[in-house]
C-alpha cells in the first residue's frame, strides 16, 4: 500500500472527526429552548413563583417578557378612553395610535404618566431572578417601559445573561390587582429575544452543512485505503495456502 494512500486516509479520518464535532454541535444547537418558561398568569395582587427553567446558551441575553393576546378593545377602560376621544372621521391614524397609547397607559408602559390619567395602569409588578437560591437581577414593571406590537402584545420586564445549563426561578410581586386583563390571556415569558431567532437556525443550518461536507470529504479521502485494505484481506488467505 503506498504512502499516498496512508496519507489521505490519515485526512479522512481527520475530516470524519471534525464532522463528527459538526453533528454534536448541531444536536446541541438543535435542542436549544427559545422560550424555556412560558406561564399563563393572572395577574391578582399577591406573589408568584415559577417552576425552575434552565438556559442553554450564555451568549446572548434573555428577556423576561409579559405576553398579552391581542383583545384589549375589549377592555371597558380602553372603550371608554377611545369613545371619549374618538377624533374627527378623516384623522385615519387617529384612532389606531389612540389605541396603541391606551394600551401602553393600561400595561404601565406610557412614560408620561399624565397623558393616561383617564386609564388605569393594570401592570404593577416587581421580580426578581434566582439562580438556586442565589438573587442574580431584579426589576420593576415601572423601569420597563416599552412595547412590541406583533400577534399579540409584549411588554419587557428586564433581561438577564443566562449561564448554560442553570436553573432560574422568578419570583413576582403583583402589587395591584390587574386580574381585569385576564381576557387577553397574560403569560410570564423567558425567551431569547426574537430577533436571534433566526440567527440561531441559521447556524445550526451552516453547521448541518459544514457537517455533511467534511464527512463527504473524509470518506473520498479514506475510500482509497479501505477498498485496498479489504483487497489485500482477500488475497491474504490464498497466498499464504501451502502447497501440495
Amino acid at each position: 500500500m503506498t504512502v499516498r494512500v496512508k496519507t489521505m486516509a490519515t485526512a479522512g479520518l481527520a475530516f470524519l472527526l471534525l464532522a463528527s464535532y459538526f453533528y454534536v454541535r448541531v444536536a446541541r444547537m438543535s435542542r436549544t429552548e427559545t422560550q424555556p418558561l412560558v406561564l399563563p398568569v393572572s395577574l391578582t395582587q399577591g406573589l408568584v413563583r415559577t417552576p425552575s427553567f434552565k438556559t442553554d446558551i450564555d451568549y446572548w441575553d434573555y428577556e423576561i417578557d409579559l405576553d398579552f393576546e391581542s383583545r384589549f378593545h375589549e377592555l371597558p377602560e380602553i372603550r371608554d378612553a377611545l369613545r371619549a376621544e374618538a377624533g374627527p372621521p378623516s384623522a385615519a391614524n387617529y384612532q389606531r395610535d389612540r389605541f396603541y397609547h391606551a394600551i401602553a397607559c393600561v400595561t404601565g408602559s406610557e412614560s408620561e404618566a399624565e397623558d393616561c390619567s383617564n386609564i388605569p395602569n393594570l401592570v404593577d409588578v416587581s421580580w426578581k431572578l434566582f439562580d438556586g437560591e442565589q438573587l442574580v437581577t431584579q426589576g420593576t414593571s415601572h423601569s420597563a417601559r416599552g412595547l412590541a406590537f406583533e400577534s399579540g402584545v409584549t411588554k419587557t420586564l428586564g433581561t438577564f445573561r443566562g449561564q448554560r445549563d442553570h436553573r432560574y426561578t422568578i419570583a413576582m410581586d403583583v402589587k395591584a390587582d390587574g386580574s381585569r386583563l385576564g381576557i387577553t390571556n397574560p403569560k410570564l415569558v423567558v425567551r431569547i429575544p426574537k430577533g436571534y431567532w433566526e440567527d440561531l437556525a441559521v447556524g445550526e443550518g451552516l453547521l448541518r452543512l459544514e457537517a455533511s461536507v467534511s464527512g463527504l470529504i473524509g470518506l473520498a479521502l479514506a475510500l482509497p485505503f479501505v477498498v485496498r485494505t479489504v483487497q489485500a484481506l482477500r488475497v491474504g488467505p490464498t497466498a499464504r495456502t501451502p502447497k501440495g
